[in-house]
C-alpha cells in the first residue's frame, strides 16, 4: 500500500492524501528436481511449495520435448500442465538420464525461471516369448539373451508358478527370484507335449518387466518295464516293445543290447548299433528250462537312449537224445524212454513219434506211433537168433 500526497506545480498547494494498493502475485521460483523411474513406467511430478522453491497455487508447466540419447524413446512436451508427466522408454540394458526444461506459470501469467527435471531412467527387462524342444524326464535351464530386441539389465531375477500343461505332463515347480529359469517334466504319453511357463523378470534396480512365456515342446522318452519271452532252445526270438502294454513307447523307438547272461545257455550275440526290434538265438544246452537276461537300451528320436531295461527270455529245452540200444522178446510188448543225461538231453514230458520200424529178415510187426511219452510196440521174431529193428 502506498500514501500518496499529491502537490501543485511549485508545491505552493497540496491536496489530501489518497492510498494505492498494489497487489504483488507470486511468481515460481522451482529448483530441479531428480526423479528415478523405472522405463516403460508413467511417472507424474507436481513440485511442493517450499519443499521444491515457491510453487504459487494452480502453478501450470510448459517443456519441450525432452533432451535424450537416442537410446531413449517417448516423452512429448506439454503446454500449461497441472504436473509433469510422462512415460520414457529406456532401450538399453543400462540408466540413461532424461533432462526436461519446464517453465512454470501462473494464472496472474507471472512466468518463472526455467528450471530442470532430471529423470534417471532405469532399465526394465523387456523379453520375448521362447520356445524350445526338451526331452522327457532331463533337466532344463534357460538364460534369456539380448536377441531380438530382448533388453536385459545386469542382475535381472526370474520368477515363474508352476508351469500349464496337459494331463499327461508331471513335475514343473515354481522359482522365485532365481537368476535362471530351471526345471524338469516328465511326459507320460508318446507323443510330444507342450507346457508353458509364465515368467516375471525383475531387474537387481528393481524394475518389475512384464511377464514373457517360455513354451515347451516336451518330446516323449522311453520308460519300459521288464519283459518276458519264451523261445525254443535254438529258434530266433523277435521282440517289439509295444506302447501301453510295456510302458512308454514312443513312435520309431529303436534298440542296441549286450550280450545275454544267464546259466546254461549259449549263443546270443549283442547288438552295437540300434534296431527295431530285439532278436536273438540262444541255444538251451540242459533238459531243463533255462533263462538268459539281455540289458537293452533304448534310442528314442531327438532324445537320444532313455533307461535301460531286462528283457528275460525263457528258453525250452529241446530234446537231443542220442542213439541207444535196447532189448526186447518177440512177442512181448515193449516201451523204452530216453534217459536224459544218459541217452543225451532228454527234458520232462518229452514225447516221441516214429516211422514203422526198419526190421531185419525175420522180425514181424511193429508200429509207427506218435505223441507218445516213450517209444514201444510188438514185434515178433520167427526165427531162432536175435534180430535188430531200427526205430527213427
Amino acid at each position: 500500500t502506498y500514501i500518496v500526497t499529491p502537490l501543485t506545480t511549485g508545491g505552493s498547494c497540496q491536496g489530501a492524501t489518497f492510498t494505492v494498493d498494489v497487489l504483488v502475485n507470486p511468481t515460481p521460483v522451482i529448483n530441479a528436481i531428480n526423479r528415478i523411474v523405472c522405463s516403460g513406467y508413467s511417472f507424474e511430478i507436481s513440485p511442493d511449495n517450499l519443499v521444491n522453491g515457491i510453487v504459487p497455487n494452480n502453478t501450470k508447466y510448459t517443456w519441450n520435448i525432452p533432451s535424450a540419447s537416442g537410446t531413449v524413446t517417448g516423452g512429448a512436451s506439454a503446454e500449461l500442465a497441472n504436473s509433469i508427466s510422462g512415460r520414457l522408454f529406456n532401450q538399453t540394458n543400462t540408466t540413461h538420464t532424461v533432462t526436461y526444461v519446464v517453465t512454470p506459470s501462473t494464472i496472474a501469467e507471472c512466468v518463472g525461471a526455467s528450471f530442470t527435471i532430471n529423470i534417471i531412467l532405469r532399465p526394465t527387462p523387456v523379453i520375448g516369448i521362447i520356445t524350445s524342444a526338451i526331452c522327457s524326464n532331463t533337466p532344463f535351464t534357460f538364460i534369456p539373451t539380448e536377441t531380438n530386441g530382448n533388453i536385459i539389465p545386469f542382475g535381472t531375477t526370474y520368477s515363474w508358478n508352476v508351469p500349464g500343461y496337459s494331463e499327461s505332463i508331471t513335475g514343473g515347480m515354481s522359482g522365485s527370484n532365481q537368476s535362471e529359469i530351471t526345471g524338469m517334466l516328465v511326459n507320460q504319453s508318446n507323443i510330444p507335449q507342450t507346457a508353458t511357463y509364465t515368467v516375471y523378470p525383475n531387474s537387481s534396480l528393481n524394475c518389475l518387466g512384464n511377464p514373457f512365456t517360455i513354451v515347451i515342446t516336451l518330446n516323449p522318452g522311453a520308460t519300459i518295464g521288464t519283459m518276458f519271452t519264451t523261445v525254443c532252445s535254438g529258434v530266433t526270438f523277435n521282440v517289439v516293445p509295444e506302447n501301453g502294454r510295456d510302458g512308454i513307447v514312443p513312435f520309431g523307438t529303436t534298440y542296441r543290447w549286450d550280450a545275454p547272461v544267464g546259466a546254461g545257455i549259449s549263443g546270443g550275440l549283442s547288438s552295437s548299433t540300434f534296431v527295431s526290434a530285439i532278436t536273438g538265438t540262444v541255444t538251451n544246452t540242459t533238459g531243463v528250462m533255462v533263462t538268459a537276461t539281455y540289458a537293452v537300451t533304448p534310442n528314442i528320436l531327438n532324445c537320444g537312449t532313455s533307461t535301460s531295461f531286462s528283457l528275460v527270455v525263457s528258453i525250452k529245452p529241446v530234446a537231443t537224445p542220442t542213439s541207444f540200444t535196447e532189448i526186447a522178446f518177440g512177442g512181448i510188448p515193449f516201451a523204452f524212454s530216453p534217459v536224459n543225461s544218459v541217452n543225451g538231453n532228454v527234458p520232462e514230458e518229452t514225447v516221441f513219434s516214429w516211422d514203422n520200424p526198419t526190421l531185419e529178415p525175420g522180425l514181424i510187426g511193429g508200429n509207427s506211433g506218435t505223441a507218445q511219452t516213450s517209444v514201444g510196440t510188438t514185434i515178433g521174431n520167427i526165427t531162432s537168433k536175435n534180430h535188430t529193428a531200427y526205430f527213427y
